[in-house]
Parts: structure tokens; C-alpha cells; sequence
């Protein structure tokens, strides 16, 4: 059966379509679908495959296609949305009683997700007018001899299309977060706009990679995670708070890596279909941001229960340890061993929250009694709190007054929306009154290195002061526990109270 033997009006379709049954199977999507039922001159048609696919852009010929008859028509219906372009190829044979069963105004090849692009071969552009007015709706491409002209104009509208694809996505988010009153996605939507005014080209790659860069500062920020330009994005990515979406944004990690490596060489098209990738991920990464903190969370609830230092295992000081890593960069998180070393010379160091239902560690204040030489090192900003060895602790074996280094507050980022901040200080401020009771202990000066914004306002909400910044990027903080400095002191809870009770009564 030739092609012109088998299109008859029940396959009115049949060439509108891009979604071909090839070999037993369904023709996987393509950019262009170029069709010529002119079997006279099928022969134009491979050089200009040939040629967009030195241009990075798939085609599909109807020289490729199997026909059969029963049932196709449908297969070819529902597949339609499988090529961005329709190259139709019409010539003077087209205007035989056999092109006539195309009818260009039915409404089965209406898809806004396809364009029907015209190549007049050596015909009557008055005539094709005539006849079919429904394809001159659209751009078209006359050809006569020139594929060069054709095959750029096809790689234009493809390009257009893709470039327009990517646009609307991003429209689209603008669009989404325009519902909420908030101020860092208005400053996020004004990134968008701007991205929208950029043509196809590296730099909406390098904008779209700082977009989630600053996205993912801001989870870091809010779940309490030390990020800075080398760490950020190692650190957010193996905490496990964005594992929802860590395809997505390895993705645009990877495409904006590939793209600084090539120093910006590449094909139009191949920019377009990473462009398309990154705003795809895009989407998914700040629809699963804007949903997790477009508003202040609940504190969800679990059984979550403190745990004293006479408590912790070495169990509990591995899973300690491995929080450090999560919350910290590994310059800052030390070695395993020294924070097990420091708790074996005085257990009275460390007091943590526990998940009742897993048995693991989930929070933890890690604390020591410093000598005067590493408190005076501390206050410098030049020191090294991963390497301090039980020459710069001291132990709480005689009443009296002590200088405490707060050396780390973490909680694992899974539970930072959960009770664990507050059940873990009110075990410190337990542990604070318990040695003022107990042993007569108590706390002169309190000094803490903050990695962590959250961290630097939780000092700041117990009234210490930032001091000094360090040589590794922290920010050191102090606070007084004099009789003439007390008052600075602004402990909350029951616990709280209770320190500052003791502290007064001691002072009086």
C-alpha cells in the first residue's frame, strides 16, 4: 500500500499528528514533526532533518512512519502533544483530491501545544491562501531553494517556543507567591521578574542558581544550620531537611556546574532544554519552600524528654557527634574523639533532649569550665575550640566561681520545629541551679562561639553580647554573672527562675 493509496477520510489526521507508531511502539516526543505527503519530493525532507540536528533539534519524518490502518486515527488523537512543531510541506501536487481530505479547520488539530508551521515548495502562496486560510494564522516558511532560510526560521519558532515554555513556569510561581504577605518571597518574585527580562544565555542560569542559593541560606538560617559560601549547600543538602526536593536541587547544581566548567559554550538549543530543566526544579524547590515556611510552624508534638549528663552514653555521644556534623561544617565539628575525651574528664558538661519513641539524641548543649588562659584565648577570637584538650577544662570539684564556655547548642534539623530547644535549656538551666545547690558552683561568666544565626539570637535573648569575631567566621558572645551584672541575665521558664533565685540569694 503506497502513502497516498492509504490516507482516505478516516484518517483526516493522520499527518497532523506527532506521535507515530513506530516499530510496534509510540514515536518518543520530538521537536519537529516534518510532514510532505508529496511523494514526488520527499527527497527535501532529509536534508532539512539533517541539518536542525546539527542545531541540537529532534525531528521525525513521515518517510519514518508505519501505517496501519485499524485503530491509528485514535492512537495518533491522544497522542498529539508529542512535538512542538508541525513542519507541514506543501507543494502544488498538495492541491489533488488526495490533500483535500485535510481539514485544516476541524477542531481536533487545534493544540496550543503545538504550532503548525507552513513550507511552501514551489507553489502559489495566492492559491494555498485560498484554500487552506487557517494556516496562514501562523508564521510560514516559503522555500524554494534556499534550505537555510527554512531550516533557520524552524529553529527560530522552535526556539521561541522553548524559550516561551520556560517563561510561563516562571510567570506561573510569580504568580503563586503572590498570594502571600510575605517579604522574603516579594524579594524572591522581584529575582523572577528580573529573570524574565533576561534572554535564553548563561546568566538566567547563574540568576536561577543564586535564587536557590539564597533560598537554601534561608532554610539554613531557619533550621539552625551553619551555612557560608563553602559550606552552605553541602551542609543544608546532607542535614536530610530538604530530602523532598534534593533531586531537584542537585539538578541546578549540577546544570550551573556544567555551564561554569564549559565557560559558557553551547548550542542555543541545548541552553533551552537546560534552561527548561532548571526552572522545572525551580518550581518544585521554591513550591516546597513557600509550603514549609510560608508561616510560623506548630510545634509538632513528640515525646521528647530530657536527658542529665549522669544519662549519656557513649551511644548518646556518637549520635551528639553526628549531629555536630549535620548543623556544622567539618572544620568547625571537631573530631569525634575530643568531645568524648572532655565528657570523660567532667560528665557535668553536656545535658541533651531525647526522641522517647527512636532512643536517639535530638538536642544538645555542650558546656565547659575554662581556665583563664582559654577564656582570654576566646575572648581573642584566635582559637581552636576543636582542638581543646583537658588542660583548658577544669573540673567542678571545689565550690566557687567558674568561667563556662557554651561550646555548642545544636538540635538534629529534623526537630528544630518541635519541643527540643525547650526541653534541652531548661535541662541546662536544671543543670546550672543543681551545681549552685549541690556543690556550691556557680557561674561567673558565660561565653559562647555562635556559627548560626539562631544561635546568635538565642544568645542575645539571655542577654549576652556579641564580643569579638573569630578567625574561623563565628561570632563570639559574653555575658556577665556578677552581682552588679545579674540583672542582664534573662532567663524564661521555671528553671530560669529558679538560677536567678539561687544567683541572688547567693549575692546577698
Amino acid at each position: 500500500m503506497t502513502k497516498k493509496q492509504c490516507i482516505s477520510n478516516s484518517f483526516v489526521v493522520l499527518y497532523i499528528r506527532a506521535t507515530i507508531k513506530l516499530n510496534g511502539g509510540i514515536h518518543a516526543m520530538s521537536d519537529v514533526f516534518i510532514l510532505n505527503i508529496d511523494e514526488e519530493e520527499q527527497e527535501i525532507i532529509d536534508p532539512i532533518a539533517k541539518t536542525l540536528a546539527t542545531y541540537d533539534i529532534s525531528t521525525y519524518c513521515d518517510t519514518e512512519v508505519i501505517y496501519e490502518e485499524a485503530g491509528f486515527a485514535g492512537t495518533i488523537l491522544k497522542e498529539f502533544k508529542n512535538c512542538l512543531v508541525l513542519a507541514l510541506v506543501i507543494t502544488e501536487n498538495c492541491f489533488e483530491k488526495i490533500f483535500s481530505v485535510f481539514d485544516l479547520n476541524s477542531k481536533d488539530i487545534q493544540n496550543d501545544k503545538t504550532t503548525i508551521l507552513p513550507i511552501l515548495h514551489n507553489v502559489d502562496i495566492n492559491k494555498v491562501k485560498d484554500k487552506y486560510p487557517l494556516l496562514f494564522e501562523n508564521e510560514y516558511i516559503t522555500y524554494n531553494e534556499n534550505m537555510s532560510e527554512v531550516v533557520s526560521q524552524i529553529k527560530t519558532t522552535v526556539e521561541g517556543i522553548k524559550e516561551e515554555s520556560s517563561r510561563n513556569e516562571i510567570k506561573s510561581i510569580i504568580l503563586s507567591l503572590g498570594k502571600y504577605e510575605n517579604e522574603k518571597f516579594k524579594t524572591l518574585s522581584a529575582t523572577l521578574n528580573k529573570i524574565l527580562t533576561l534572554p535564553n544565555s548563561t546568566i538566567v542560569i547563574d540568576e536561577i542558581y543564586k535564587t536557590i542559593e539564597a533560598i537554601l541560606f534561608d532554610v539554613a538560617e531557619k533550621e539552625n544550620i551553619y551555612a557560608n559560601s563553602n559550606y552552605g549547600f553541602k551542609n543544608v543538602l546532607k542535614s536530610g531537611v530538604i530530602h523532598d526536593i534534593e533531586s531537584d536541587i542537585k539538578h541546578i547544581l549540577d546544570i550551573n556546574g556544567m555551564y561554569k566548567s564549559k565557560l559558557g559554550t553551547c548550542t542555543h538549543d541545548a541552553l533551552s532544554k537546560d534552561i527548561d530543566t532548571m526552572v522545572n526544579s525551580l518550581g518544585v524547590v521554591i513550591g516546597w519552600y513557600v509550603s514549609s515556611y510560608s508561616k510560623t510552624s506548630l510545634i509538632k508534638r513528640k515525646e521528647i524528654v530530657p536527658v542529665y549528663s549522669d544519662e549519656i552514653t557513649e551511644e548518646d555521644l556518637q549520635d551528639i557527634y553526628e549531629i555536630e556534623t549535620l548543623v556544622f561544617s567539618e572544620d568547625i565539628a571537631g573530631d569525634a574523639n575530643a568531645t568524648k575525651i572532655s565528657f570523660e574528664y567532667n560528665p557535668l558538661t553536656i545535658v541533651g533532649a531525647r526522641d522517647s519513641r527512636t532512643g536517639k539524641i535530638v538536642a544538645f548543649i555542650n558546656t565547659y569550665p575554662i581556665t583563664e588562659s582559654f577564656y582570654e584565648k576566646i575572648l581573642s577570637g584566635n582559637f581552636d575550640d576543636t582542638k581543646i584538650t583537658t588542660e583548658d577544662i577544669m573540673q567542678y570539684n571545689q565550690p566557687g566561681f567558674y568561667k563556662m564556655y557554651i561550646s555548642s547548642l545544636c538540635i538534629h534539623p529534623k526537630y528544630n520545629r518541635t519541643a527540643a530547644f525547650g526541653v534541652v535549656y531548661k535541662a541546662l538551666a536544671e543543670m546550672i541551679a543543681s551545681l549552685a545547690k549541690d556543690k556550691d558552683v556557680y557561674i561567673s561568666e558565660m561565653v559562647a562561639d555562635c556559627a548560626t544565626r539562631k544561635g546568635a539570637i538565642i544568645c542575645e535573648n539571655i542577654g549576652m553580647k556579641k564580643c569579638v569575631g573569630t578567625s574561623h567566621g563565628t561570632t563570639v558572645y559574653k555575658l556577665k554573672l556578677t552581682k552588679e551584672n545579674l540583672s542582664e541575665m534573662k532567663l524564661l521558664s521555671r528553671q530560669g527562675s529558679e538560677v536567678l533565685s539561687l544567683y541572688n540569694k547567693k549575692y546577698s
